[in-house]
């Protein structure tokens, strides 16, 4: 039972990383409509270091489809 709650907090973790990328692309657009350039090239390194890194978090080190598996096996 603890390995499907940690299974589930893994997964709702993955989501929320993705949508934390989600608003920093639409921070992005924000500062492209105003002309921010300084701030666009901000984002732009940001997105560049950070979604890597959580990639290779997520899907290499804490695989999220043994998450998913994990789940399955419990209710099945």
């Amino acid at each position: 039972m603890l390995g499907v709650i940690l299974s589930v907090l893994h997964i709702l973790a993955a989501i929320f990383v993705v949508f934390l990328n989600l608003r920093l692309l639409y921070y992005m657009y924000k500062n492209i409509k105003k002309k921010d350039w300084r701030s666009v090239v901000f984002n732009v390194v940001c997105l560049a270091i950070g979604t890597p890194f959580f990639y290779c978090y997520f899907f290499w080190d804490l695989d999220v489809r043994k998450a998913f598996t994990e789940i399955i096996t419990y209710f099945s």
